[in-house]
């Protein structure tokens, strides 16, 4: 579960410009809170529930971009590492081509996540493209606090941390039910089963998550493969959603406590 405090710490980072124990506090029970939601729904889209904390219309435009440049690292971090499953030539036959094309994805995606953060010129033009389809210029008239490049480093590397202590998690899960594979292609495959997951078709990935081990691990014991499945289901949704539901109580107390005595 230390991918999930990772990433409690990223979104603090990324959210909120103040530190101090109270705010750390605020943070976490925000992030587990929308964590455990997120699981639950499709595409996890339950994340959205970190906009309801906001009070007026300039910070839940804020918090939207900060939602779309944290799922944007993590993605373009997966789509990176699904292309190194692919690049293996073990499953698929992959034009270098393809691979070129899916390359600059990632980095794209990983630039233009760390340009929402820090630059407001993206900012501008992200305000500029919004008026345009609405016609309403309100978003025009606040430009968010933008991250230093230091700050935006930092995010980078929690990011690339938090998802690397994810697929070590996975590997030994696999290794658990006698799936003796590299690591990295572990990593890969794993990177583009939560891709297909992202898409919100099924809760917590049921049959989609079934359906790309299988065919990715068509030459394991589908046995094996099954059980990885069921152990990644039982450990990485129900257990992270039990996790996040359990830490965002404590936290949600410890922040009651916190205003309490600020009040």
């Amino acid at each position: 579960m230390l991918v999930l405090y990772i990433k409690g710490i990223r979104w603090h980072f990324i959210n909120t410009f103040k530190n101090g124990k109270k705010f750390f506090v605020k943070s976490f029970y925000r992030f587990f809170e929308s964590y455990a939601f997120g699981i639950i729904t499709p595409g996890r889209l339950g994340e959205v529930l970190k906009l309801g904390y906001e009070n007026n219309i300039h910070n839940k435009f804020k918090t939207s971009i900060h939602i779309l440049a944290e799922r944007g690292f993590d993605v373009g971090i997966f789509i990176f590492f699904a292309l190194i499953a692919l690049s293996s030539g073990r499953f698929l036959n992959v034009d270098f081509t393809v691979l070129l094309i899916v390359c600059l994805i990632s980095f794209s995606l990983l630039l233009l996540s760390y340009l929402l953060l820090c630059s407001k010129l993206t900012y501008f033009y992200i305000q500029k493209l919004i008026y345009k389809l609405t016609r309403k210029s309100i978003l025009l008239d606040s430009i968010p606090i933008k991250h230093s490049p230091q700050r935006t480093l930092i995010i980078f590397v929690l990011s690339v941390i938090s998802n690397i202590c994810y697929f070590l998690s996975c590997y030994f899960l696999s290794m658990s039910v006698f799936l003796h594979i590299p690591f990295l292609i572990v990593t890969g495959v794993i990177a583009i089963v939560g891709l297909i997951n992202m898409l919100p078709i099924t809760i917590m990935g049921l049959g989609t998550r079934e359906y790309a081990l299988l065919t990715l691990f068509g030459d394991y014991s589908q046995t094996n493969i099954i059980a990885f499945s069921i152990i990644l289901f039982s450990v990485a949704q129900i257990g992270a959603c039990i996790f996040s539901l359990i830490n965002s109580l404590i936290f949600l107390q410890i922040d009651k406590r916190n205003n309490q005595k600020n009040g």
